[in-house]
């Protein structure tokens, strides 16, 4: 049995002290299996994790009558989705990493707010929490507001009396992108402490392809140089990303060749010309596929220099200075308002320091 930590409820409950509880069950409990259900727009889950906090992780999500699982352990890391019969497997990372799948279409779906104990890290940006009237269904539920590199978000949090998290619903929504909501409801606490190292890894169907793609760094932020990955243009000739930039601020556009709004951000692009010069990179493997998106887009066949950004989604826009660093980031793109999006980055190159400019 798991034991409990009862704080008692009164008019003097604070959003600390609901944070403090929910960190005294988690530190108590390292080693647990939650049951859980979830929504993501119109998407619904089901499945568990089940974790020994930074050492060991299986994570399952059943979907649209299709499955994805994930593994890691000290043995290596594994995951396979059933819906696109492929497989990535690598050593194990020396933490847990459940960021989202490399494989899948299931990006950022994995409850990584459960394996820290300080939900204010689970957060964006210098969460400052709040408490809200009492939900119906018991417990306390504590919120806050926050920002990230690409935008703006919500999320509330419900805390039982013995500390376990019973809901997270969190929107957010980038500058240029859709309103992205999801909701995680939890139940079915249970111990998972000495369990055996075969109850935290799933064999790998038969049948399925490996993912050949390497293993994605971290998302290029703002303050980073951009990756300077080899090119091949319109022309068939390579080229490198320091070559584009040649010493000039450019706006790097990351286009998907089958994205509609990459497709839809094409004439903003040529507007913007007259403000920056413009970088088309694109994930096309393809002379022909790349010309879709412009007949200076730039692709590789190998596709490992359009990984190197690691883009949540495309399309994708970093500004850079002349010496290729990223001053500005923007993800998506409104086709109802193109004006916004030409009007913002515009102001971006107009801040940019005398010194990078030239």
């Amino acid at each position: 049995m798991i034991p409990i930590f009862l704080i008692l409820q009164s008019g003097s409950t604070t959003p600390e002290a609901v944070l403090a509880r929910y960190a005294a069950f988690a530190n108590a409990h390292p080693e647990l299996e939650v049951r859980y259900s979830a929504t993501r727009g119109k998407s619904r889950a089901e499945g568990f994790v089940r974790f020994h906090r930074n050492k060991r992780l299986l994570f399952e999500c059943n979907y649209k009558g299709d499955k994805y699982v994930l593994s890691v352990t000290e043995a290596g890391a594994r995951e396979y989705d059933v819906a696109t019969k492929t497989y990535d497997e690598y050593p194990f990372p020396g933490v847990i990493e459940v960021s989202g799948s490399h494989i899948s279409g299931l990006q950022g779906v994995i409850p990584s707010f459960m394996l820290s104990a300080d939900l204010r890290r689970a957060v964006p940006s210098k969460a400052k929490f709040k408490l809200d009237p009492p939900p119906a269904g018991g417990g306390d539920q504590i919120s806050s507001d926050f920002q990230t590199m690409m935008g703006k978000g919500h999320v509330d949090i419900v805390v039982d009396p013995t500390g376990r998290i019973q809901k997270w619903h969190s929107v957010s929504e980038a500058q240029m992108g859709p309103k992205i909501e999801s909701t995680w409801t939890f139940s079915g606490y249970k111990p998972s402490a000495n369990l055996p190292l075969s109850a935290f890894v799933r064999d790998l169907p038969l049948g399925f392809t490996p993912y050949s793609i390497p293993r994605l760094l971290p998302s290029v932020a703002v303050g980073q140089p951009a990756p300077n990955g080899k090119w091949i243009d319109h022309a068939g000739k390579s080229t490198n990303l320091s070559a584009e930039i040649a010493g000039r601020p450019k706006l790097l556009a990351l286009l998907g060749s089958d994205c509609v709004p990459s497709s839809q951000a094409l004439a903003s692009l040529d507007a913007l010309r007259a403000k920056v010069g413009v970088v088309r990179l694109t994930n096309a493997t393809t002379r022909a596929e790349a010309a879709k998106l412009g007949s200076d887009a730039l692709f590789d066949p190998n596709g490992r220099s359009f990984k190197q950004f690691a883009t949540p989604a495309t399309p994708m826009f970093f500004l850079v200075d002349r010496t290729g660093k990223v001053v500005n980031a923007w993800m998506g793109f409104d086709a109802a308002d193109p004006k916004a999006f030409e009007d913002q980055v515009s102001t971006a190159v107009d801040k940019l320091a005398p010194g990078s400019k030239d």
